[in-house]
């Protein structure tokens, strides 16, 4: 009361504190030549308000790799598997939050490519023709190539390569299936082959 005064001091620490996930990214699926996008900004927030840095890393770089552009995450198909994306959002001091997820790449099947023709055959003549054409596979695998005829009595086919020839055995028509296989997937085309006592080759024959 009479105006003195005593005074204290004392230190006030405000830390830093680290950033926090938010939610889960979702795993995800994307194929061989295709990618995706993810917003990462609201996977994560700083409870000071820092600003975020985002950067990511994948468990295999040849199944799918990754990049980051400010906020947004690219993941890119690379090849067939599975792997497991790391997010890491930082503040400016340093601290960060975690987040993973999965990413899958399956493989796709061959797909047919047009319609293989009809052909036309003599007895005890051949025709043959490349089937490459006929087939592609969205992941770009090499395929492998088998025929099947369905009398063998009227047509017999084989396989070389992706080379088809069909004989002929006997007067009357069969059908011949052609299936294209990537190792696991395959896609498959008919066609009918007629066997004359002539022959009348079709455009694709040889």
């Amino acid at each position: 009361p009479g105006g003195l005064s005593a005074t204290q001091t004392f230190a006030v620490t405000v830390p830093n504190r680290a950033p926090e996930p938010v939610g889960q990214i979702d795993d995800a699926e994307t194929f061989v030549g295709e990618s995706f996008e993810t917003a990462l900004a609201g996977y994560f927030s700083d409870p000071d308000g820092d600003a975020l840095a985002y950067a990511a890393t994948s468990t295999d770089s040849s199944i799918a790799g990754v990049s980051v552009s400010g906020a947004t995450l690219r993941v890119a198909g690379a090849g067939q598997g599975d792997a497991t994306v790391a997010v890491t959002a930082s503040d400016r001091g340093g601290l960060s939050a975690d987040q993973t997820f999965s990413v899958a790449v399956p493989n796709r099947g061959p797909v047919a490519v047009g319609e293989i023709d009809d052909m036309e055959i003599a007895v005890e003549s051949s025709g043959q023709f490349s089937v490459a054409g006929y087939f592609s596979d969205p992941d770009g695998d090499a395929l492998s190539y088998s025929a099947t005829s369905s009398n063998t009595g009227v047509a017999a086919v084989a396989i070389s390569g992706d080379t088809v020839t069909v004989t002929g055995v006997a007067i009357g028509s069969a059908e011949i299936t052609v299936t294209a296989s990537d190792g696991s997937l395959s896609a498959s085309q008919d066609f009918t082959t007629a066997v004359a006592s002539s022959p009348k080759f079709g455009p694709e024959s040889g």
